[in-house]
């Protein structure tokens, strides 16, 4: 997604835009996507921005010394998919670069699969859409140019990228995910064009009541929403903190 997004935005033209790549190390699979991200870069004439581990640690406020971030994550929830945390550290580090160059927006490739799970999710359980294609969190704006651009067209961007890009993918079983990709993914073989037109209806009703979004002193970051004690608890105890502690 990245790829063909970092494509997509090098290729416009007198729109005064300045791009800024970002790519976060920490975990193997996000560590063997560096090179690849190089040559892009290199092929596109932009400087691309790696962040080591140690600085990825500390948008969470974790020593850099400290245990890896893949071992924290396994240690306190086992069986869940890093991708969880993933989405959060590369929203973070986005926002830190994004305030170092002076820009007001961030992107990140989110198409048209990812945005129909996450609001099927959040219809499921009783949560208004989440607002696509623009988000307003804190001082920055995250934009997903790709959000009506599905897996499938995406992939044939990059068809080498692609294949290397899921066979390094972090192992995980998590079935309640896997259910709303399922969905979709039969919403687009038996009824083409629909998923675009289901995206479009609940973009429209998000953007008639959009989403706040409030700083979490005790966690460092922005949420939607109090985060439940148990799993606040778990999240605490992967940063080496407690419920006692906040961040510095």
């Amino acid at each position: 997604d990245s790829n063909s997004l970092l494509y997509g935005l090098s290729q416009l033209r007198d729109h005064g835009l300045t791009i800024h790549p970002v790519i976060i190390k920490g975990i193997p699979d996000w560590d063997t996507g560096v090179p690849r991200a190089q040559e892009l870069c290199a092929s596109y004439g932009l400087p691309l921005r790696v962040m080591d581990e140690g600085e990825v640690k500390a948008l969470l406020g974790i020593p850099r010394d400290a245990t890896p971030l893949i071992d924290r994550f396994e240690r306190e929830f086992p069986g869940d998919d890093f991708e969880f945390v993933g989405t959060l550290l590369i929203r973070l580090a986005l926002a830190q670069h994004a305030r170092e160059v002076g820009a007001p927006f961030i992107c990140t490739g989110l198409n048209l699969e990812d945005v129909l799970c996450e609001n099927l999710f959040r219809l499921s359980t009783g949560l208004p859409p989440a607002p696509v294609p623009v988000r307003a969190i804190g001082d920055v704006t995250l934009v997903l140019p790709l959000w009506l651009c599905p897996k499938r067209i995406i992939d044939g961007c990059f068809p080498k990228y692609s294949l290397a890009n899921y066979q390094g993918r972090y192992p995980c079983f998590s079935l309640g995910r896997n259910l709303y990709y399922s969905l979709v993914y039969a919403m687009q073989s038996q009824f083409p064009g629909f998923p675009e037109q289901l995206a479009r209806g609940l973009s429209t009703l998000a953007a008639q009541a959009p989403v706040a979004y409030t700083f979490d002193e005790q966690l460092g970051f922005h949420v939607e929403r109090f985060v439940p004690l148990p799993l606040r608890a778990r999240f605490l105890r992967m940063l080496g903190r407690d419920l006692t502690s906040a961040r510095p």
